[in-house]
C-alpha cells in the first residue's frame, strides 16, 4: 500500500503508473466508504444511545427556534440544560450541535444521525488526503473508516471524533506549501475546540510542529500565524460563551468530572491495553514514526493520553472487548492523527517488507481480504449495537405506556436518552436522583419538595443490564415512601410509584 515517499509538502511528482495505481486505490477506498454508508443505513440508529447526545440535540433544537435558551424556544427547561441568569441554556459546546442543526431542521431529530455518518466519511477522506501528502496509499484511511471506536461513535451525536478531525485538518495544513498554512492550521484547531473546548490545548503543539523537524521555509512565520488564527477562533468561542453563559468559558463541564492521581495506574493500564489491542501495537506508533508529522503526533497523542489517565471516567461495557472499544471515546480527539501515524509505521516496518517478499499480487489479495474482514466485523458490531438501541426503544415505549404525560419522574440511570428530547414523545417533569452514586441535590430540599408534591409521581431506574443494581439513595426513597413496583414491559426498566394511600412525611431526614 506504499507509494512514493513524501519529499516536501505537496511537492512530489507521481509517475504515470503510480498515478493510475493511486487512482485505483482511491476507487477502492470510495467503494469501502459506500459499503460503510450502506451498513449505516441498514442499521440506522432509532434513538440516542448516550445521555450526552441529548444535550447536543436539545441545543440544536433550541437554535432551530432562533433562540439560545429553553425559555426563548418555548420550553420551561430542557434536559442537559443549566440555569444561567434566570434562563436555561445548553451545557454543551457548540460545534457538534451546529453540525447537526441543518439535518434537524430538514428531517427532524432522527435525521441528525446523518451528520454522524457524513462527519465520519469526511474524517476518512481528510485522512486519505493527508496520507497521500505523506507519500502513502490513501487506502490506509480504511483504518480510520473501520476503527471500532470511531465507527461505533459515528452512530451518535457526539463531538469527540469531530474534534479529532479538526486536529487532522491541522496536520493536513502542516504538510501544505501554502503561504497561509499556519492560518489554516490555527483555524483547524479552532474547529476542534468548537467541538470539545479542551482540544484548544493542542494549539501550541501545532504551532511548534511547524518548527520541527527543521528546514521548513517560513517556519517561524507559519507558527506565529497558527497562534494568531487559533487565538482568533478562540476569541469567537469566548464571545459565544459571554453571550450564553455570561462567562469566558462554559463553566459546567469542569463541575461534572474531576482529576486525581488515584486514577493514573488503572487508567494507564486500560489505555495501554486498548491501544495495543484494537489495532495491534498502535500505542507505539508515535515513537516509531519518522514522518514529517512525527512531532505533531507525539505532542497531541502524549498530551491527551496523559490528560485522560488522570481523569475520573472512561466508558465501560458489560464485557472486556466492549470496554476496549467504547472506553476510548474521550481519546478520539487524538485517535485520527494517531491512526495516520500508525498506518505509516505499519507500511514501513510490516506491510512494505511483506509485500516485497510475497509480491504485489499476493499483497493486493491479502489487503482486499483484510478490508472485507474489517467490514464484516463492523457489520457485526453495528448489529449488536442496533439490538441494544432497539432494547432502549422498547424501554422508552414501555415507559410512555406506563406513565401519564406531565408526571414527575425521579430517575436513576441514563433515562434522559429515552425521554430527554421533547419531540414526538410525551413531556415529563424530570428530576435526577443521583450523580456518581451520590444524591444529585440536597436531600433535605429534595424530600421537602416531594412531600409537597400534590400529584402522583414515579421513580424510574434505567438499568444498563436487565436486573441491574439500584443505588442506595434510590432504595432509601423507595423505602421512605413505601413505593410499589409497577409491571413494565422492558427488562431494562424498574418503575415505582406511590401506593393508593401514600404516606405524607413532613420532616426530612439527615443525608442518607
Amino acid at each position: 500500500m506504499a507509494t512514493k515517499r513524501f519529499q516536501g509538502a505537496g511537492s512530489s511528482q507521481i509517475p504515470g503508473d503510480d498515478r493510475r495505481s493511486r487512482g485505483r486505490e482511491w476507487a477502492v477506498l470510495a467503494a469501502l466508504m459506500v459499503a460503510y454508508s450502506t451498513l449505516y443505513a441498514v442499521y440506522y440508529p432509532p434513538l440516542p444511545g448516550i445521555e450526552d447526545e441529548v444535550g447536543f440535540v436539545n441545543q440544536a433544537l433550541v437554535w432551530s427556534h432562533g433562540a439560545v435558551s429553553a425559555e426563548g424556544a418555548g420550553w420551561s427547561e430542557l434536559a442537559d440544560f443549566v440555569p444561567v441568569a434566570g434562563r436555561h441554556v445548553a451545557a454543551r459546546h457548540p460545534g457538534r450541535s451546529l453540525a447537526a442543526l441543518p439535518f434537524l431542521v430538514m428531517g427532524g431529530v432522527r435525521a441528525t444521525f446523518v451528520s454522524g455518518l457524513l462527519l465520519h466519511l469526511a474524517m476518512t477522506a481528510i485522512a486519505a488526503l493527508l496520507l497521500t501528502r505523506l507519500g502513502r496509499s490513501p487506502l490506509w484511511a480504511v483504518l480510520l473508516l473501520l476503527h471500532p471506536t470511531l465507527a461505533i461513535y459515528s452512530r451518535t451525536i457526539m463531538a469527540d471524533a469531530t474534534a479529532g478531525t479538526g486536529l487532522l485538518l491541522a496536520g493536513l495544513a502542516l504538510t501544505s506549501a501554502s503561504p497561509i498554512a499556519g492560518v489554516w492550521a490555527g483555524l483547524a484547531v479552532g474547529l476542534a475546540a468548537s467541538m470539545r473546548y479542551h482540544a484548544a490545548l493542542a494549539l501550541p503543539i501545532v504551532a511548534v510542529a511547524f518548527l520541527l523537524p527543521g528546514g521548513r521555509p517560513r517556519a517561524w512565520r507559519d507558527a506565529l500565524l497558527c497562534m494568531i488564527a487559533g487565538g482568533f477562533a478562540g476569541a469567537l468561542l469566548v464571545g459565544y460563551n459571554l453571550v450564553v453563559y455570561h462567562a469566558p468559558t462554559e463553566p459546567f463541564t469542569g463541575s461534572r468530572g474531576y482529576f486525581s492521581t488515584s486514577f493514573f495506574i488503572p487508567h494507564a493500564l486500560y489505555y495501554v491495553t486498548a491501544l495495543m489491542t484494537l489495532w495491534p501495537a498502535m500505542l507505539l506508533a508515535p515513537w516509531l514514526d519518522r514522518s514529517p508529522l512525527r512531532w505533531l503526533v507525539r505532542g497531541v497523542c502524549g498530551l491527551f493520553l496523559g490528560f485522560l489517565t488522570f481523569y475520573y471516567f472512561h466508558d465501560r461495557a458489560p464485557n472486556w472487548l466492549g470496554t476496549v472499544v467504547v472506553g476510548q471515546r474521550l481519546l478520539q480527539v487524538a485517535l485520527p492523527l494517531w491512526i495516520v501515524s500508525y498506518a505509516g509505521v505499519l507500511d514501513d516496518r510490516v506491510v512494505g517488507p511483506l509485500r516485497r517478499w510475497l509480491g504485489d499480487r499476493v499483497g493486493l489479495v491479502l489487503a482486499s481480504l483484510a478490508c472485507v474482514g474489517l467490514l464484516g466485523a463492523t457489520a457485526l458490531m453495528f448489529d449488536r449495537h442496533q439490538r441494544h438501541l432497539n432494547e432502549l426503544l422498547e424501554a422508552r415505549n414501555a415507559l410512555i405506556a406506563t406513565i401519564p404525560e406531565g408526571s414527575l419522574i425521579l430517575y436513576d440511570g441514563a433515562l434522559l436518552k429515552l425521554v430527554g428530547i421533547p419531540v414526538g414523545i410525551p413531556s415529563y417533569r424530570l428530576r435526577q436522583l443521583t450523580y456518581l452514586d451520590q444524591p444529585a441535590e440536597d436531600p433535605r430540599q429534595f424530600f421537602a419538595d416531594l412531600d409537597r408534591e400534590g400529584s402522583r409521581w414515579y421513580l424510574v431506574v434505567l438499568h444498563k443490564l436487565p436486573g441491574g443494581p439500584t443505588t442506595e439513595f434510590a432504595r432509601n426513597v423507595i423505602d421512605r415512601y413505601e413505593l410499589k413496583r409497577m409491571p413494565e414491559q422492558s427488562p431494562l426498566l424498574s418503575v415505582y410509584t406511590l401506593p393508593q394511600s401514600a404516606p405524607k412525611l413532613s420532616s426530612a431526614p439527615q443525608t442518607p
